[in-house]
């Protein structure tokens, strides 16, 4: 690779294939963040339902660690408390003091506070429409190479390269 120019030891582009989920993108369906918790609008246990993944129970391996991991469980929580406060109209929610009051068990056991939100909806709406604005680039490039296969046409296509 030295002769062409190319070093090994140096990255320059990282590319990710994306092929986003029409249901969580479009939000046609909910996404489980937890297991079902049988109050709220989560409704009562469903035996179906206890199969799903779910973040809090799946995902740390995605995070890495557990800073990571906590902080953006916090984040979840408080948004979807932030949200839920919207809808009930309820004013004064101090989201910023919510989260930075909460706190995890990291790995060498002591107690750590969640970071500050990254932004807050209201406060930062410029941000927050930016990026919206950059989500919806992301995904109308995916839809114009979308390649319309179904997960059954793809296991296939997958055991026959096997």
């Amino acid at each position: 690779m030295q002769q062409v120019g190319l070093n090994a030891d140096y990255v320059s582009r990282i590319n990710y294939v994306s092929y986003p989920s029409k249901a969580a993108c479009s939000q046609h369906v909910t996404h489980s963040v937890s297991p079902p918790l049988t109050f709220g609008n989560g409704g009562a246990q469903i035996e179906y339902k206890s199969t799903h993944l779910n973040y809090l129970q799946h995902s740390r391996y995605i995070f890495g660690d557990r800073y990571t991991f906590f902080n953006r469980m916090a984040q979840e929580l408080v948004f979807g408390m932030w949200n839920y406060g919207q809808e009930l109209q309820l004013g004064n929610i101090n989201i910023a003091n919510i989260i930075t009051g909460m706190t995890y068990e990291d790995e060498n056991r002591d107690i750590q506070s969640c970071d500050p939100l990254p932004f807050h909806p209201i406060h930062d709406s410029v941000h927050v429409n930016f990026m919206r604005a950059r989500f919806q680039r992301h995904k109308n490039i995916a839809m114009a190479y979308y390649i319309g296969i179904t997960k059954s046409e793809y296991k296939s296509k997958q055991a026959q390269l096997i």
